[in-house]
C-alpha cells in the first residue's frame, strides 16, 4: 500500500480539505523528509481519530487485526495537512504505528485516559516474521529503556531526521544488545528505532498508570 502525496485515495482525494489544525502546530509542511512527514501525517490522524488509534495499540504489532485498523484510519486530508509536496510514501505499518505511539504518549491526557496494551507474554512464534520481528524489538526496547527512562524524552524531543535524533538513538541502539537473545543483530534504521521507542515510551507510561490505579482502588 503506497500514500501519494498528491493522489492519495484519489476518488476522495480530490474533494478533501487541508485539515485545520491549530495555530501551534509543530509541522512544518515545507520539509520533504519522508519520515518527517509520515511523522506529521500521523499526528493529523490521532488528532482526528484518538479513540481508534488508541484501541490500535491493544492488538499485537503486525498482526492481521492491527493493520486492517491502520489502514482503515488512514485520512486523505491528512496528507494534505502533512506536506504541500507531491512524493510517493510507502506505507509501512510500522513507521505509521510508532508514529502514532509518539503523538499518544506526548498527549496531556494519556494519564487520565489509560491505554490498553497487549500482553507483552503474547506467544507470537507462529505469527509473520515481521510481527516476530517488532514484537521481539519493542519488548528489547522496553528492556532498554527500564535501564535508562530519561532516553525517551530525549529521543522524542528531537526532530525527525535530524542529527540530533541520530545521535540520541546511536545511544539507545547501545543499550539494546544486552536486552536481545544472542546472535540478533540491531540492525535498525532511524524510523524504525524511534518508532520502537515510542511505543515501549507509550507501553511504559500505560503499565505505570495501570499500577497506580490499582494502588489506588486498594487504598480507597
Amino acid at each position: 500500500m503506497r500514500l501519494r502525496a498528491a493522489f492519495l485515495f484519489p476518488a476522495l482525494f480530490a474533494a478533501a480539505l487541508p485539515y485545520g489544525g491549530s495555530a501551534a502546530d509543530r509541522v512544518d509542511r515545507v520539509d520533504n523528509n519522508a519520515d518527517y512527514i509520515m511523522w506529521a501525517y500521523a499526528e493529523c490522524l490521532v488528532r482526528r481519530n484518538t479513540d481508534e488509534a488508541r484501541s490500535v495499540f491493544g492488538l499485537l504489532p503486525q498482526s492481521s487485526e492491527s493493520n486492517r485498523m491502520l489502514e482503515e484510519l488512514q485520512r486523505p486530508a491528512c496528507l494534505r495537512y502533512a506536506t504541500k509536496f507531491s512524493i510517493e510514501l510507502r506505507f509501512d505499518h510500522t513507521l505509521i504505528r510508532g508514529a502514532m505511539a509518539e503523538h499518544l504518549y506526548e498527549r496531556d491526557d494519556r494519564d487520565e485516559n489509560p491505554i490498553a496494551i497487549y500482553d507483552p507474554n503474547a506467544d507470537v512464534a507462529h505469527g509473520s516474521y515481521e510481527q516476530r520481528y517488532d514484537f521481539v524489538f519493542i519488548r528489547a526496547t522496553e528492556c532498554a529503556l527500564a535501564g535508562a527512562p530519561e532516553a525517551i524524552d530525549r529521543v522524542l524531543a528531537t526532530r525527525v531526521g535530524s542529527d540530533e535524533e541520530s545521535a540520541e538513538l546511536a545511544k539507545v541502539a547501545q543499550l539494546l544488545s544486552p536486552c536481545l537473545d544472542d546472535g540478533v543483530n540491531v540492525n535498525l534504521t532511524s524510523a524504525m528505532l524511534r518508532s520502537y521507542v515510542a511505543e515501549a515510551a507509550l507501553r511504559r507510561s500505560a503499565q505505570a498508570q495501570a499500577i497506580r490505579d490499582s494502588e489506588a482502588k486498594t487504598d480507597a
